[in-house]
């Protein structure tokens, strides 16, 4: 990914687009909200799940939170789940061209894993580039399994297709297995925005299990287009395990629909809106639990959009001592510099590289330090309140460590971009007075000269 191409995107993007993060079902881990593949587990699963992504300028960062399978937030997970995305310009799920294709055995568990993208003319349309991510199985070796995960876009909107089945669920507060399903602020409820209608709207309910189901007279058999092998004819299936509460409601054009008996133990039902024009908003109620839910819906369903956290400029982490110190116990790995080792960095060396003078540096080490500065900002801005560059910030610290001065100049203006692309709210912990004279006294010195280090000479 080094290469000017994308440091050129990169400088486009940073101040520009980074408004909102885009994600599925959302993007907090502790929310307890899912989407899933499964395999058996009296439910509707055996098949894979599909997103759709419309990313717009240069780059955009796909993330994947908890997308191992095994570990934190998953069933008995032994197969390995798959995550191709592929170009996908008409928005038909097409997958002849593939961008990418990553593995959960290559994923963290319970952590976000990033992939960081330039757009390509073979997925645009207009301004826009849209892209199909499937998730599926890559093995298929056990019968009863669920690999539970998060899908996030920085520079994009992922949505569910229109037409499109997919499958949530929820973990409560007081699940009985703490040490995978926890913490949880999880409330039984589901919100999802539902795109524009122009002839109606049909929401499909699979496997809702609800306690007493009753038979829904204007569907019989099953879908033609359900895809899995596990799905019973429509009928009378009391749910397995018995939701006792659940229903759902979709409400359109100032008026509210409600499905107050939803679906059975692996069946769907059917709740339709032939008046329904524009957007929607669909509210599922009394959820239990750890229970699966399906939904295939004939409108787009879009994730949740929250905003971009905050960031502050090399110049903030500089002048405020008691904020990158406390950033700095969070770990800000700047790797190797020459034979210097700043993989921990503490704050004498931080303050060094912000306060040091680069005359009487040679090219090479004026270089350095400008990035480093940068670098140490973005690094802070990151882990202290979860910003969320288009770039892959191990790129900056393997250009920190060569020789290539004008790439390093490039990811310095790159960083800069970013350092100062939000300037909202911070946490009230790093929310303190800025001490010039006091951040400047922590600096390292050598001979009464501060002194970053030898790797920045």
């Amino acid at each position: 990914m080094r290469k000017f191409g994308l440091f050129a995107a990169l400088l486009t993007l940073c101040g520009a687009t980074l408004a909102q993060v885009s994600s599925f079902p959302d993007n907090n881990p502790s929310s307890g909200r899912y989407t899933n593949v499964t395999r058996g587990l009296s439910s509707l699963g055996d098949t894979g799940v599909r997103f759709k992504i419309v990313a717009t300028g240069k780059t955009f960062r796909l993330g994947i939170f908890d997308g191992n399978g095994t570990g934190r937030w998953d069933v008995a997970c032994l197969d390995i789940t798959r995550y191709t995305l592929y170009a996908d310009p008409t928005s038909t799920g097409a997958t002849s061209i593939q961008i990418g294709q990553w593995t959960g055995d290559t994923m963290p568990d319970n952590a976000w894993w990033y992939a960081y993208l330039e757009n390509t003319t073979s997925a645009q349309v207009g301004q826009s580039f849209i892209y199909n991510l499937v998730v599926d199985w890559s093995t298929t070796n056990y019968t009863r399994e669920q690999n539970n995960f998060k899908v996030g876009v920085v520079g994009g909107r992922v949505s569910i297709p229109a037409n499109t089945t997919f499958e949530v669920i929820g973990y409560m507060p007081n699940d009985p297995m703490p040490a995978l399903f926890s913490p949880s602020t999880y409330d039984q409820t589901w919100t999802f925005q539902l795109g524009e209608v122009t002839e109606g709207l049909t929401i499909w309910d699979g496997d809702f299990d609800v306690a007493v189901d009753n038979n829904d007279p204007s569907i019989t058999g099953i879908p033609s287009w359900n895809t899995s092998p596990n799905a019973y004819n429509e009928g009378v299936w009391a749910g397995a395990p018995a939701d006792a509460n659940i229903s759902y409601s979709v409400t359109t054009g100032g008026v509210t629909y409600s499905k107050s008996n939803p679906s059975g133990n692996r069946e769907w039902e059917i709740l339709t809106i032939p008046s329904a024009v524009g957007t929607s908003t669909l509210t599922i109620q009394g959820a239990d639990g750890r229970n699966t839910l399906f939904l295939h819906a004939t409108a787009e369903i879009f994730g949740v959009e929250t905003p971009m956290p905050s960031t502050r400029s090399a110049g903030f982490w500089r002048t405020h001592p008691g904020a990158l110190d406390l950033a700095l116990t969070l770990g800000v790995d700047l790797g190797m510099v020459g034979d210097q080792d700043c993989t921990l960095l503490d704050i004498g060396t931080a303050e060094a590289i912000f306060w040091t003078h680069t005359s009487g540096h040679s090219c090479l080490g004026k270089a350095r330090i400008k990035l480093a500065s940068q670098l140490i900002a973005a690094i802070c801005n990151v882990k202290a309140f979860g910003a969320a560059p288009l770039f892959d910030l191990n790129e900056t610290v393997a250009s920190l460590d060569g020789t290539d001065i004008a790439e390093m100049n490039c990811w310095t203006v790159t960083l800069e971009s970013f350092n100062t692309s939000n300037e909202g709210t911070i946490p009230s912990a790093y929310n303190m007075s800025a001490d010039p004279k006091g951040a400047r006294a922590l600096a390292n010195t050598l001979n009464g000269v501060i002194y970053p280090g030898d790797g920045f000479l």
